[in-house]
């Protein structure tokens, strides 16, 4: 005998989590399966430190980092190299960044990169915004950090052609960082290295 079970909204969850960074259809089953094992009480309370979450942390209104306030802390800080702008990929690149101290001016996270596979990506991803950072502080050089991987690759490559009508730098990470490597699984001195070593890809006048 058949099953007489609907299924709609156990694909719809499936669709949801394959959403997710680096989830195959295939993964996102297995958790969707797993979910679905799980106590009433378990997935409600996950359901609300997920809501208390996206509650309490704010998006920053000017690089798209985390904050607990609308303008987030590098922003804010005048001490800091202004019109220098590192482009990162995801939030956890900007803290790794932090942490090797190789790097000392102000930031943007696209908060996504933009794959052959998806190219819906590039509609997600607010460029917009970028420009807008751009003329507004009037940045004089672009150091472009996305990771060394195909989309990684895809994304400073779009980067590029976006930017070619500004007057301004814009640099690629250098050697330190081997390819098809992540910048949030870099180590300290290999970042060093790459911020040291980055390349220049186009002046200003160009």
């Amino acid at each position: 005998m058949a099953s007489d079970l609907d299924l709609n909204e156990f694909n719809n969850l499936v669709e949801q989590i394959s959403d997710l960074p680096s989830v195959s259809k295939k993964q996102a089953k297995k958790i969707t399966q797993y979910l679905m094992t799980k106590s009433d009480r378990y997935v409600y309370d996950l359901i609300d430190v997920l809501k208390r979450a996206k509650l309490s942390i704010k998006i920053c209104e000017m690089c798209q980092g985390w904050s607990n306030r609308s303008i987030c802390s590098i922003c804010s800080d005048e001490s800091r190299n202004n019109d220098e702008l590192c482009i990162v990929s995801f939030f956890d690149d900007l803290n790794v960044i932090e942490e090797s101290q190789a790097y000392h001016g102000k930031y943007f996270i696209l908060n996504h990169e933009i794959s052959k596979k998806n190219k819906r990506i590039v509609e997600e991803i607010n460029f917009d915004l970028l420009i807008d950072q751009i003329r507004k502080q009037k940045i004089q050089k672009v150091i472009i950090a996305t990771n060394f991987t195909q989309d990684g690759q895809t994304t400073a490559n779009y980067l590029r052609f976006l930017l070619n009508d500004f007057e301004l730098e814009i640099y690629r990470l250098g050697m330190g960082l081997p390819y098809n490597s992540s910048i949030d699984y870099a180590d300290s001195f290999s970042l060093k290295g790459a911020f040291e070593n980055k390349q220049l890809i186009k002046n200003k006048k160009q």
